[in-house]
């Protein structure tokens, strides 16, 4: 598949008439998004790219590249100290728990301003403006919803804007619903769930605004973020072209992945099956990460193995009361600051990403699970 030279389209905007020279460090380059700066950094020439991983375990994806990678955990002064030696520019992707993206984020920070990085790029979300509605751009204050990752970016800007004052040239980015290949909460799950029928219509509990942006038009943003010098000290929503409801991406996708009808999805049956994937979840999490191997083996041994199985597909399959008021929150992050000042233009129409999301699927055998 040539998903990853067709996903590099429109960016010899970015090369000028040679390859470019300077020297970026990914943060959490095993994870999505820090996959797909990697690939394209390498694929456009944008940069030579270091890819900073917290365990080898995570390189199989970039290693199909000749990309230098180093061990470089965030939370590991002396990792990131040396993984940053001649580097011009941080794109800081790491992902994690409270931990990483606080303490990490500090971290990553201070090696920065140790030895005097010339950009930092800090990946957060649309999610630290809260629970809104309307169209919320740039001035709107981040607001707690008591939510452990919304909360923990909140403090990881705090922390961006702490060093800026510092004079360390670090900005923000914000984007909404990232989707794309290798993408699993919002792609993979998404795909699963309609395959299986346990998502589809679902009328005026998924009305509300989607604001996707495929993986590389966020990428693209980022590139440009590194290249203007008017990005220092600022924070840019980073949305993409449409102006979409869940319901119509639900609809958009299960066309593409060839479902003929989509089923409705009653709101008493939704809200009655998240909550008690909310229950059981952290009770899973804790006895599969404890007693894992005990519980698989006696299962076998009392023929429980269906019944395992259709529990883990039932928590992988089901949405959370948290998605559920996602599908219904009604806010649009317009990404009109990053058009003006980056040059900022999303290429990525939901039909078109969609498509290359479930050539993807096919590739990596998906489909064919489900």
């Amino acid at each position: 598949m040539q998903l990853n030279d067709s996903a590099c389209r429109g960016l010899t905007t970015l090369n000028a008439s040679e390859q470019e020279t300077r020297k970026v460090l990914v943060t959490g380059a095993g994870s999505f998004i820090g996959g797909r700066v990697v690939e394209m950094a390498y694929l456009s020439g944008f940069a030579k790219v270091i890819s900073g991983l917290r365990r080898w375990s995570s390189a199989a994806r970039i290693a199909r590249f000749p990309v230098d990678i180093k061990l470089c955990d965030v939370l590991d002064p002396e990792q990131l100290a040396e993984s940053m030696k001649g580097v011009d520019a941080v794109v800081h992707c790491a992902v994690g728990d409270r931990q990483v993206t606080v303490e990490g984020t500090n971290n990553v920070l201070s090696a920065a301003y140790g030895v005097g990085v010339k950009r930092v790029v800090h990946m957060s979300t649309a999610e630290v403006y809260g629970n809104v509605r309307g169209e919320v751009d740039e001035t709107f204050p981040c607001t707690s919803m008591k939510d452990e990752y919304g909360d923990a970016k909140i403090e990881a800007e705090r922390i961006c804007w702490e060093y800026y004052a510092k004079g360390l040239p670090v900005l923000v980015l914000r984007p909404s619903i990232v989707y794309g290949p290798f993408g699993t909460q919002f792609t993979v799950r998404l795909a699963q769930r309609l395959c299986e029928g346990r998502l589809g219509d679902m009328k005026d509990s998924a009305d509300g605004l989607c604001n996707l942006v495929y993986v590389d038009d966020l990428v693209y943003c980022i590139f440009r973020s590194i290249r203007s010098d008017r990005s220092v000290g600022q924070a840019f929503n980073v949305n993409g072209p449409d102006k979409v409801t869940w319901n119509d991406y639900f609809r958009e996708f299960a066309a593409t992945l060839g479902i003929q009808k989509l089923k409705e999805i009653k709101p008493t049956e939704s809200r009655v099956k998240s909550t008690a994937h909310d229950l059981l979840q952290p009770v899973a999490a804790f006895v599969g990460g404890h007693y894992g191997g005990t519980i698989l083996r006696t299962g076998r041994k009392l023929g429980l193995e269906k019944r395992i199985e259709k529990l883990r597909s039932f928590l992988k399959a089901t949405p959370t009361n948290f998605e559920l008021q996602l599908y219904r929150r009604k806010a649009y992050f317009p990404y009109a600051k990053a058009a003006n000042m980056l040059g900022y233009s999303p290429r990525y129409d939901m039909a078109s990403g969609l498509k290359l999301c479930v050539k993807w699927l096919a590739h990596e055998g998906h489909l064919q699970r489900w």
